[in-house]
């Protein structure tokens, strides 16, 4: 005797029916995704197995909840390699978006004793902090803080990097150029601060990275502590 075919859980068929009209392009980037409330009596399901179905598509990444405003067809995420020294700028540029960063702080602080373990000065050196929110074509991406050694960078904390590359301020003025770095990533959930500024809600998963960046002499230069969407980017890297 035949057994009954077993159909799948409801959640399963919406998710399904999603993810075909994005393949389709019935549902581009940036269009607005059926609402728990639309889906719910269209399928005739219960509020909770739509937000299930909504919640996974969100987790894979194919769609953006926007707090006050609704659920949304996700952009290309922005790919960036791991194998090369670049900066925001010019990665943006690479991409062929337009990069863009807000200032939100500037200061000269004293290196505490956790700072100095990690930038290898003595605590109480003088520290350049930047803090930078980074968007591409108008959409926030990271946020980011740059901490750098005032004794070798003097006057940097007066450069205006509202629109221009560190990278290359420090290149064409201070002749340097980073010989390597080394960098770490972990996930992370969005705190209420750095939800507010990314345009995403509060919980929603970020990638944290963490890069020591070293001159020609393997001298400590930087370090930089930055907050990636997780729903924007991409990391990758070739292995040989």
């Amino acid at each position: 005797m035949a057994q009954p075919t077993k159909l799948p859980p409801l959640y399963v068929q919406i998710r399904a029916d999603l993810m075909k009209a994005i393949d389709t392009g019935l549902l581009n980037p940036g269009d607005r995704a059926p609402s728990e409330r639309e889906l719910t009596q269209k399928y005739g399901v219960s509020r909770m197995t739509a937000r299930h179905a909504l919640s996974t598509l969100e987790a894979e990444g194919y769609l953006t909840r926007v707090p006050g405003s609704g659920t949304f067809v996700s952009q290309p995420k922005f790919e960036q390699k791991l194998n090369a020294v670049t900066s925001f700028t010019e990665e943006a540029q690479l991409h062929g978006m337009v990069p863009d960063t807000r200032i939100l702080a500037t200061a000269i602080v004293e290196a505490d004793y956790r700072m100095a373990e990690r930038m290898q000065v003595q605590a109480g050196t003088p520290i350049i902090q930047f803090q930078r929110l980074r968007m591409a074509n108008g959409i926030p991406m990271a946020l980011e803080t740059s901490n750098l050694p005032l004794g070798r960078f003097p006057g940097l904390e007066g450069v205006n990097l509202a629109n221009d590359s560190l990278y290359r301020i420090l290149r064409e003025r201070y002749n340097f150029k980073p010989a390597h770095a080394t960098q770490s990533i972990e996930v992370m959930v969005a705190g209420t601060f750095e939800a507010g500024l990314l345009s995403i809600r509060s919980g929603a998963p970020l990638l944290l990275l963490e890069r020591f960046t070293h001159g020609p002499e393997n001298k400590l230069v930087e370090y930089v502590r930055s907050f990636y969407r997780g729903d924007r980017y991409r990391f990758f890297t070739e292995l040989h």
